[in-house]
């Protein structure tokens, strides 16, 4: 990839062997395929007869993604009040600054996952020294020589699945020892998004951002900034929109609802207190239009607090009619709307035995589980997306030849229960109970702990015939000599005793 402001930095050195690139085959020599895989290639068959073959070898893409844009800007939402990208960002901070269902959300969603350990690994299946030594340059990169702090980033990054997108300009330079690596990812409100630059298939090249410089000029910026310069996440990302679907779009009509029900809620609380105000003027008296106008607003802002008050003549009469009975059930109907917005993120569980809602200890334990594998699958989203579009283009400035490519990774997310993980410890090793060491490791992974190691098992082998030791072998029993039967006389031998 060439970009335009990349400086060719001078070689990094580490002291290590060499990783050399693959070695490129040409598609159409299938028998050496069939030689480096070492399986036969089976014939390729096209998924449909008018797919056209392009003159660099690959196949073009001749479908179109369906994605509704015009002059940049996409259109893809039935709503009218959430049609546009600039109404639906405003609208998602309104609720993100006023709704407590939201800034639940948004709590849980951050803070489990900024609380897990994250570090940088080589990749699957390099076990070089080389490889192991670029992945720790590339985490001292990301953890202590950027303007902002890991936390930071991930902070922001982590508002993506709420409003759709979260979006980064990558910012480089020259480190201490010739790596092209991050200065910082500066955060890019996507409120400053003017319109997108697609390409014809549909891929994003870019988007043209509109906003105010911060100094004392408070100039008007119009940029174009291209895809290579962006760390783009999208949730939910449907026929190519890179604008996405945010949790916070289906909580839109809750949030919607739960507002209205509270405003009606504090309109009946403030009449049910005060009483609606009436003002009777005289029937025989004539009034000036405008003298009636000015009754009427003093009735009309009529409040109790400290400075309540009314000066009228003595000839009006002044009351307070009851506006009935306030058993309006608004609590039960808010606290479901509250409901409907924590379970976008499968957070329902925070919601349990308040107000109307119940639930048991079981049900809140598998609504909370459920919610940490959710977590889990953000938490994988967050790496997926830096190791593709950020460790990518940091390993082609600086270590173009190594494969394969060193990657973010995050440690297990949220606690574990300790009564479970110690039944579940005791049952996998159970000294009387003899299971393969692949099983076990695959269990261990299930549950969120690192696999065992050489050491470990030759330890734990060792522990198990010490407490189970074998018994001897029984000695081989020893025949006893056959006694000799005596002998006995024919009877004929005897001797005759009638005689």
């Amino acid at each position: 990839m060439k970009w335009p402001w990349r400086k060719t930095p001078t070689k990094p050195s580490i002291e290590a062997e060499a990783t050399p690139p693959p070695a490129p085959v040409d598609p159409d020599d299938i028998e050496k395929q069939e030689r480096i895989i070492g399986v036969p290639r089976k014939p390729y068959i096209p998924a449909a007869a008018n797919i056209t073959r392009s003159a660099g070898g690959g196949y073009e893409e001749i479908g179109v993604s369906g994605l509704n844009v015009r002059q940049g800007k996409v259109y893809d939402d039935y709503n009218a009040d959430l049609m546009t990208f600039a109404d639906r960002m405003k609208r998602y901070d309104e609720m993100r600054r006023s709704d407590t269902a939201v800034t639940t959300i948004e709590n849980l969603l951050s803070l489990l996952l900024r609380r897990a350990s994250w570090e940088t690994a080589p990749g699957i299946g390099d076990t070089s020294l080389r490889g192991k030594k670029i992945a720790e340059r590339l985490g001292q990169n990301i953890f202590n020589e950027m303007s902002h702090s890991w936390d930071d980033f991930l902070r922001l990054a982590l508002i993506g699945p709420l409003k759709g997108l979260a979006l980064f300009e990558m910012v480089w330079e020259e480190k201490y020892d010739g790596i092209i690596g991050w200065r910082k990812f500066a955060d890019r409100n996507p409120i400053t998004i003017d319109r997108w630059y697609f390409d014809k298939s549909g891929g994003v090249q870019g988007y043209k951002s509109v906003g105010y410089s911060l100094d004392d000029m408070r100039k008007r910026v119009t940029v174009d900034v291209p895809i290579e310069k962006l760390l783009l996440y999208t949730w939910r990302k449907e026929a190519g929109n890179p604008e996405g679907i945010g949790l916070l779009r289906q909580a839109w009509k809750a949030y919607n609802y739960k507002s209205a029900f509270e405003e009606f809620a504090a309109i009946r609380i403030e009449r049910q207190a005060l009483g609606v105000p009436v003002l009777q003027l005289p029937d025989m008296m004539d009034i000036p239009k405008s003298e009636r106008e000015n009754a009427a607003q003093m009735v009309a802002r009529l409040r109790v607090n400290e400075d309540t008050g009314l000066v009228m003549d003595a000839s009006w009469d002044f009351r307070y009619e009851w506006p009935g009975s306030a058993d309006v059930p608004f609590e039960g109907m808010i606290e479901r709307q509250h409901q409907y917005i924590l379970q976008t993120l499968l957070a329902q569980f925070v919601g349990y035995s308040q107000g109307g809602d119940k639930g048991s200890f079981g049900l809140s334990a598998d609504a909370s589980s459920m919610f940490l594998h959710a977590e889990v699958t953000i938490a994988d989203w967050i790496c997926a997306g830096f190791n593709r579009y950020a460790v990518s283009p940091w390993m082609e400035y600086n270590y173009p030849d190594h494969y394969p490519r060193p990657r973010l990774v995050h440690g297990p997310i949220g606690m574990k229960d300790v009564g479970e993980l110690g039944n579940l410890v005791r049952a996998m090793f159970d000294m009387n109970v003899l299971a393969p060491r692949s099983k076990l490791d695959a269990a261990m992974r299930e549950a969120g702990m690192e696999g065992i190691t050489d050491e470990d098992w030759t330890w734990m082998e060792k522990q198990r015939k010490l407490r189970n030791p074998q018994p001897a072998p029984a000695a081989a029993p020893t025949e006893k000599p056959k006694e000799e039967a005596p002998e006995t006389k024919d009877d004929s031998e005897k001797p005759d005793e009638t005689k």
